[in-house]
């Protein structure tokens, strides 16, 4: 298996295309029924509060989420809203394919890595990773529970975005409409309305 290392690039090197959108929010970690959630969230009266990412005035620039929660404890980081109806950006979250302590990768999902020819990073949790994609999608979906690959894909949705980028990778989303389109048909991607297609 292969171990995936940090590129350690800046911020300020990476992903500018999606900085560009102005539709930049906070999170934090929130307690849901025993599964813990990342969740748009703004700090009110010292409290962490979530939000709907669907509300524009929920909103920042790049930047300005980047200040918020750096100024915030309590607020882990940034991420980004996207939508079909406004961008082309499609993210491809694959969870559970990193072994933390190691930093390897399982095999499979490293060949989609490699051939994506895009932009990708490893997830808050360091267990999964993230593609950003500019293209377009059928549907929106996931894997099923009995795949070998734990994937979500979805072109409509707010995503943390961490900026650990993988060294090897592209340093912005890039249109390579083909492979994502492969990536969908290989890992059968269930369509659904339900949770993000409806947001």
């Amino acid at each position: 298996m292969r171990s995936l290392e940090p590129s350690g690039a800046k911020p300020n090197g990476l992903l500018h295309n999606l900085k560009k959108l102005d539709r930049w929010v906070c999170w934090a970690s929130v307690d849901e029924d025993g599964h813990v959630r990342k969740k748009p969230a703004e700090i009110e009266a010292g409290s962490v509060r979530t939000v709907t990412y669907k509300d524009i005035s929920n909103w920042y620039s790049y930047d300005e989420a980047v200040e918020t929660a750096s100024s915030h404890d309590e607020l882990e980081g940034v991420g980004v809203v996207i939508s079909r109806e406004r961008d082309d950006f499609v993210v491809v979250d694959i969870d559970n394919c990193i072994d933390p302590t190691t930093g390897r990768i399982d095999e499979e999902v490293w060949k989609y890595v490699r051939r994506a020819q895009t932009y990708a990073e490893l997830s808050y949790s360091k267990t999964g990773l993230h593609l950003i994609f500019r293209g377009s999608l059928p549907n929106q979906g996931w894997t099923a529970e009995d795949d070998e690959i734990d994937a979500e894909i979805y072109d409509k949705y707010f995503i943390v975005v961490t900026q650990d980028h993988i060294a090897g990778t592209s340093r912005h989303a890039i249109n390579n409409g083909t492979w994502l389109d492969r990536i969908y048909e290989d890992m059968d991607i269930e369509w659904t309305t339900l949770f993000y297609g409806t947001d």
